[in-house]
This record gives structure tokens, C-alpha cells and sequence, in this order.
């Protein structure tokens, strides 16, 4: 799941309006557009803010399955659903680079 599905999933999980939701984040409405859209990616506390808010915890948003493939779990085929299965417990590069650049951060290392 990439990084804007991720946010609109958990916004949608909180029954929150984007105004709304930037509020409890302590961000812009237009911040939280941008995330959705894909145009700017949410620093890592907003990501934690945002597993917070969703009742979960910042390693639970790797697999986070969207609506849609929430929907698709429904599936007959057991094939298809396996397959979905592994899809969804498989990051997005880009949320694991940010994941591992903010760690390193702290801990002083390099990337």
C-alpha cells in the first residue's frame, strides 16, 4: 500500500472529515490533501500521530489493508485470496525508507 492510500485508510478508520483530522494531527487541512493526493508524504510523528488516533501502533501501519482491499478479502477463489494476503503484509518501499531514515535519526547512524 503506498503512503496516500495508507493516510486516507486511517482518516477513513477515524470517521473523520480531512479538516477534522488535520486538527487532531496538528496539521493544515491542506497538509492532510497533500498526503492523501501524494504530494507530500507525512513527517514520521504525524505517522504516529495518525496510528494513534486509528487504535493502532506505528509497525501495525505496514499492514494496514485499504478499503478496497478490505473489500477483495471477501473473495471466493482461495487463490486470489492468498495472493491478496501477501500483497497486503508486503510494505511500500517508500513508507519502510521513512521508517528506517527516521530510526537511523535517531540512533545517529547513517543511512
Amino acid at each position: 500500500m503506498n503512503v496516500p492510500d495508507l493516510v486516507r485508510t486511517l482518516r477513513l478508520r477515524t470517521n473523520m472529515k480531512q479538516a477534522k483530522f488535520a486538527s487532531a494531527l496538528g496539521v493544515t487541512h491542506g497538509a492532510v490533501r497533500a498526503y492523501e493526493s501524494g504530494q507530500m508524504n507525512p513527517s514520521f510523528h504525524v505517522l504516529e500521530k495518525m496510528a494513534k488516533l486509528s487504535g493502532l501502533v506505528v509497525s501495525d501501519l505496514l499492514t494496514v489493508p485499504t478499503i478496497k482491499e478490505s473489500h477483495d478479502r471477501s473473495l471466493e477463489d482461495t487463490t486470489a485470496r492468498a495472493n491478496l494476503e501477501i500483497c497486503l503484509h508486503t510494505p511500500s518501499r517508500e513508507l519502510v525508507v521513512m521508517m528506517v531514515a527516521f530510526f537511523a535519526g535517531r540512533s545517529g547512524r547513517a543511512v
